[in-house]
C-alpha cells in the first residue's frame, strides 16, 4: 500500500493511479484539494511528490500563457523575476558576488521595482504561464530594431516543473517574436543550468560565441546560444 494521506473515495483517484502507472492490485490514498485554494503550495518537502500532488488535485483548464499588459499582471512578472534572482544565487551559492556581478544589482533592482517598464513595447513583452490560476512562471523579450531578438528571465516556479511549461513560455515567445518581426533569437544561460540548455537545444538552438557584456569573470559560467526564426 502507498499512504499519501487519507481520503479513499477521492475523485482524483483514479485520474493518480493512472499518472503514477500504481498496479491494479496497488491501493493509493491521496490528498484531496477538489478546488486549491489561492496561493495552495503542497507542503510535502519531497519535491517528486510535489509533482505527483499538484498533478492528481489540478482542476481543468489547466494551463495559459498570458501576455503580459497590466499593472497587475507586470507586478506578478516582478515577483517571479526576483524569485529567479534568488534561484540563480542558490544554483551558484559557490560563487556569492557571482549573480550581483552578472545582472548588476542596480539594475536588477529597477527591473524588479518596474518590470512593465524594463520590458515595454514595443522593444519588448513578457509573458507569464497560468497553471491552475495560479503564476507559475514567465519569459521575457527583447526584440531591438535590428530582427535580432533575446531570451529573458526564463523562470518556472519549483512546484510547476516536470509539466512542461518552460516550453510552452518558449515556444509562445518564439511565435511572438516571429510576429515582432525578428529573425533571429538569442540567450545567455548558466552553465550549470544544464536543464535549461537541454530544453533550448530540443527547440533549436545552438551554441554561438559569447555576445555577453557581463564581467568577463562572470562570462566564463555562461553559454551563449542562438536559432533563426525566420519564416
Amino acid at each position: 500500500m502507498i499512504v499519501v494521506t487519507a481520503c479513499r473515495w477521492c475523485p482524483w483517484h483514479d485520474r493518480f493511479n493512472a499518472f503514477l502507472q500504481i498496479p491494479s492490485h496497488t491501493h493509493l490514498i491521496i490528498v484531496s484539494r477538489h478546488q486549491p485554494r489561492p496561493g495552495f503550495r503542497p507542503t510535502q518537502k519531497d519535491p517528486v511528490m510535489q509533482r505527483l500532488i499538484l498533478a492528481a488535485t489540478a482542476p481543468q483548464p489547466g494551463l495559459r500563457i498570458a501576455h503580459a499588459s497590466t499593472t497587475d499582471e507586470f507586478r506578478v512578472v516582478s515577483e517571479l523575476i526576483a524569485e529567479y534572482v534568488g534561484w540563480c544565487r542558490r544554483r551558484y551559492r559557490a560563487y556569492p558576488q557571482l549573480v550581483d556581478r552578472y545582472f548588476g544589482a542596480a539594475d536588477m533592482a529597477r527591473e524588479v521595482a518596474d518590470a512593465g517598464k524594463a520590458y515595454a513595447a514595443p522593444a519588448g513583452a513578457v509573458l507569464i504561464a497560468m497553471a491552475h490560476n495560479q503564476p507559475a512562471g514567465c519569459v521575457a523579450l527583447r526584440s531591438p530594431s535590428d530582427g535580432v531578438g533575446e531570451v529573458k528571465r526564463l523562470y518556472v516556479r519549483p512546484e510547476f516543473r516536470g509539466f512542461g511549461i518552460g516550453r510552452s513560455l518558449v515556444v509562445n515567445l518564439v511565435a511572438l517574436a516571429r510576429r515582432n518581426r525578428v529573425r533571429t533569437l538569442r540567450l545567455e544561460t548558466g552553465d550549470l543550468f544544464t536543464e535549461a540548455q537541454g530544453l533550448y537545444r530540443t527547440l533549436g538552438f545552438q551554441p554561438i560565441a559569447s555576445y555577453s557584456d557581463a564581467p568577463p569573470d562572470a562570462q566564463e559560467f555562461l553559454l551563449a546560444m542562438e536559432t533563426d526564426i525566420a519564416a
